[in-house]
């Protein structure tokens, strides 16, 4: 082996062995030291799980209990930061097309985020579409060459699915915690106004409720009239006479 092709080889071994992590600064090390401690996003990834992939809804339900226990119903998706793209817009961007995200995570490399399986190929295909970089394993080989053709991805229609995390947070707000607390009082309405105004137009269930109601009590109330009637007609009976030796004589 000449001089050259050992040089060549302990230069390659050097730069695989060579991390970007080695490059940061100590801060950065810090800070991501300190990301692995983050019990809250522990949680919402486990949680997640549970509200993106609802065994109760699922034709097999046991199997997807399995899988959400054993944490086997996702793909991780990798996006590196030294992208074009960041961690954020790519989840912005799946987001807009229906793919729902969670389970956020990071590194000196990139920015991790899951899917579950269902949705990731078609999330995938999104992303090539769009020529956002990612560094997970393809889930798909064949969406590489489907998404060829196209430049762009096509337009996205929305989401309006709120996130397990942004329901927690709705839950614990301030606002709505008062609010539970506070009892308003009995709506008082100022004499001679009109009551009926602004209720609302009753439903056919109450129509009928108060119709039934109604002919009951004109029912009974007929049937009162004509017992009053009968009692009216009813011929008195006669009062017994009374004889001469049943009476006490003074």
């Amino acid at each position: 082996m000449s001089e050259q092709q050992v040089q060549t080889q302990v230069e390659v071994t050097d730069g695989q062995s060579k991390r970007p992590c080695e490059n940061q600064s100590s801060l950065a090390q810090v800070v991501e030291a300190i990301a692995q401690f983050d019990l809250i996003d522990r949680f919402a990834a486990w949680f997640g799980h549970w509200w993106h992939r609802p065994f109760w809804k699922a034709d097999r339900p046991l199997r997807v209990f399995l899988e959400n226990l054993t944490w086997t119903g996702h793909v991780r998706f990798a996006i590196p930061r030294d992208g074009d793209t960041t961690g954020y817009e790519a989840e912005v961007f799946l987001r807009n097309h229906g793919v729902y995200v969670w389970g956020r995570f990071f590194d000196c490399e990139n920015v991790y985020f899951n899917v579950k399986k269902e949705q990731a190929s078609w999330a995938e295909y999104l992303l090539e579409r769009e020529g956002i970089t990612t560094a997970n394993a393809p889930v798909d080989p064949r969406n590489q060459v489907w998404a060829e053709p196209y430049d762009k991805a096509p337009p996205g229609w929305g989401s309006n699915r709120r996130s397990h995390v942004d329901l927690i947070a709705g839950i614990l707000r301030p606002d709505v915690i008062a609010s539970m607390k506070y009892r308003p009082k009995a709506r008082e309405w100022p004499a001679g106004s009109d009551r009926k105004r602004g209720r609302r137009k009753p439903t056919t269930t109450t129509r009928r409720r108060r119709r039934t109601r109604k002919q009951q009590t004109t029912v009974q109330r007929l049937a009162r009239q004509a017992g009053q009637r009968m009692n009216r007609r009813r011929p008195r009976r006669p009062r017994r006479p009374t004889r001469p030796g049943n009476h006490r004589q003074k």
